[in-house]
């Protein structure tokens, strides 16, 4: 099984975990990566050598196991166990803040560009081309992991950041949504313990935001009247950012299934639109993040979510 590898931020290796054996190594690694979030990661562990490194470097580890990579934020020390806690490396954006963004029409990945081409530790990747044109603002300065989700939440695309270990350098990543003809069913034995949650708490048609003085009025649906329509009281400070906001005030479907015959990375990826078919109805379903696990063997489970793309 994979070893878990520690580094420090500046790339030097510090430790190998290998995986539990008589006594010592890792009981368990459970690890999430999103399309558009920060991630997470927990290790059950048993080694007096590594619970020492934690204590001297504490939040400034990088983890990488089978492919996924991430950085500690917390540890929690008892008489029967270890525990490690931190996020996927998306997280470190969370170290950053943007200034004051003034209103922008562009495409989200030509903002988010521009944006983070003069943050001197973190590299941008290729273009990822295509994401869709928006108008995006901000009236005070937010964390860059904010900042970025809600563009890209409203620019429908995801991101991705990296440890190029070799070249020693973080990388920005721009993730555009793609077509898989992957079909995840029961019937088709590679989807099992199906798991559906909706949740309309968060729905919302129309929303008041201050700008200055004044309390103005935004809507994405004028056709809803009476009952029919729900207003909410949004935080923004500018139209395009409150519209941003208010798009974002929807349901939340989520599909988590276990997945059998399929591997993530070969037959699927964060980002892609894939099929699901439950109780005999097909829908289209962003893969919006996956954990994977290891503990007495690997598992692993993608998170699905109901894709709607951005219109204007």
């Amino acid at each position: 099984m994979a070893d878990i590898r520690f580094y420090d931020l500046d790339f030097n290796l510090l430790y190998i975990l290998p995986q539990y054996a008589e006594d010592f190594g890792y009981q368990s690694i459970n690890t999430q990566q999103d399309f558009n979030d920060n991630g997470s990661v927990e290790i059950v562990f048993r080694d007096e050598e590594l619970k020492g490194i934690a204590e001297q470097y504490r939040d400034n580890i990088l983890v990488t196991w089978n492919g996924f990579q991430g950085f500690l934020t917390s540890y929690k020390w008892t008489d029967s166990e270890c525990r490690l806690f931190g996020m996927h490396l998306n997280g470190l954006l969370h170290r950053i803040v943007i200034g004051i963004t003034s209103e922008t029409t562009d495409t989200a990945e030509n903002i988010a560009r521009a944006v983070f081409e003069n943050i001197d530790w973190l590299t941008l990747g290729e273009m990822a081309g295509d994401t869709k044109e928006v108008t995006y603002s901000t009236d005070k300065p937010k964390t860059a992991d904010t900042f970025i989700q809600e563009l890209f939440k409203a620019g429908d695309c995801g991101y991705c950041v990296t440890a190029n270990l070799l070249e020693k350098k973080y990388v920005l990543d721009i993730i555009n949504t793609r077509t898989n003809p992957l079909m995840l069913s029961v019937s088709n034995l590679n989807a099992y313990g199906v798991e559906v949650t909706y949740n309309g708490k968060a729905i919302a048609h129309g929303g008041w935001y201050k700008k200055d003085d004044a309390w103005l009025y935004v809507s994405k649906d004028t056709t809803r009247t009476g009952i029919h329509n729900v207003d909410t009281v949004l935080s923004a400070g500018t139209n395009a950012e409150a519209l941003n906001e208010l798009k974002a005030c929807k349901e939340e479907y989520e599909v988590i299934a276990n997945v059998r015959n399929i591997e993530y990375g070969a037959d699927y990826a964060i980002g892609d639109i894939v099929r699901v078919q439950t109780d005999g109805i097909t829908q289209r379903q962003l893969v919006s993040g996956v954990s994977r696990w290891q503990e007495k063997g690997y598992g692993e489970k993608p998170i699905l979510t109901d894709f709607t793309e951005v219109t204007e």
